[in-house]
């Protein structure tokens, strides 16, 4: 790797804030590779400036194409969602307090918080909700879609293919150490099975850009995220990738993991504007 002069600065001062020199050197080429794409320096660049307007424009479309209303979900429907989630986890019934459905591109919210935790001290945000089922809507393309109306059983697609490759290659280091069974709640929810890829992308970029919204100090290593969100849990995404992020993940896993948080911060939140109201 040749030197720059760009790169360097971007390693002291990431160095600075706290980063480990392997992730600020991870970070800093990323952060360099993408200043050469934006200047169209490199026909690297270039491509990448491409795929990425590609992808905004198609979360775009799907976005447009969006219906959202307040959930409709009967008592019934409500305890069925609950064991669903339950079932996934391993762990308790917690109420949804939004859902999407990919057959008919509708995002439900529970804005009037009938569905609110018995636990005062675990707020929902339905603006959050809102944004965590508005990524699953960019998730779902019309041949997802489609299987989803002819009840063939599909999986929604990771969008940001930094968070895709994180998510693929957590995905790998469970099965080579065994952890399927010795997941969190929110371990296996995000991370527990192939199926779960599109959780893993809506409940950390969601819980990511909440955190940072609300002031978390989210600039440091791993554990000192994990620490900071697990003590700033104010909303549903928050909790929920705080339990992601308390397993025994080994180093190897938390750098692949960061490289998921880093691509979550640079989120811009979707909203109820975008959307076919």
């Amino acid at each position: 790797m040749a030197r720059s002069k760009f790169r360097e600065e971007k390693i002291r001062i990431l160095m600075k804030e706290g980063y480990p020199f392997k992730q600020a050197v991870a970070i800093a080429y990323n952060m360099e590779k993408k200043k050469k794409g934006q200047d169209g320096l490199t026909t690297e660049g270039l491509l990448n400036r491409l795929a990425d307007r590609m992808r905004e424009r198609r979360a775009e479309r799907r976005l447009r194409r969006t219906k959202v209303k307040q959930s409709e979900m009967t008592d019934e429907e409500l305890n069925q969602m609950m064991d669903l989630i339950a079932a996934t986890t391993g762990g308790k019934p917690t109420p949804s307090a939004g859902y999407f459905d990919p057959a008919t591109r509708t995002a439900e919210v529970d804005f009037d918080e009938r569905f609110k935790p018995e636990d005062l001290n675990k707020p929902t945000d339905p603006n959050e909700i809102l944004g965590h089922e508005l990524i699953h809507s960019t998730q779902f393309g019309p041949l997802r879609q489609l299987a989803e109306k002819l009840d063939f059983e599909t999986a929604p697609r990771i969008q940001d293919p930094e968070i895709r490759d994180s998510f693929k290659d957590l995905r790998k280091t469970i099965k080579q150490r065994g952890m399927e069974d010795s997941l969190s709640d929110y371990g296996n929810y995000m991370a527990g099975s192939r199926s779960q890829r599109g959780e893993y992308e809506a409940i950390m970029k969601t819980g990511i850009t909440s955190a940072l919204a609300q002031g978390v100090d989210l600039s440091g290593d791993f554990d000192s995220i994990a620490k900071n969100l697990k003590e700033n849990a104010g909303t549903t995404n928050i909790r929920q990738l705080a339990d992601f992020m308390n397993n025994d993940w080994d180093e190897n896993q938390k750098q692949i993991i960061m490289r998921a948080i880093d691509s979550s911060k640079v989120f811009e939140p979707y909203t109820i504007e975008q959307t076919k109201r």
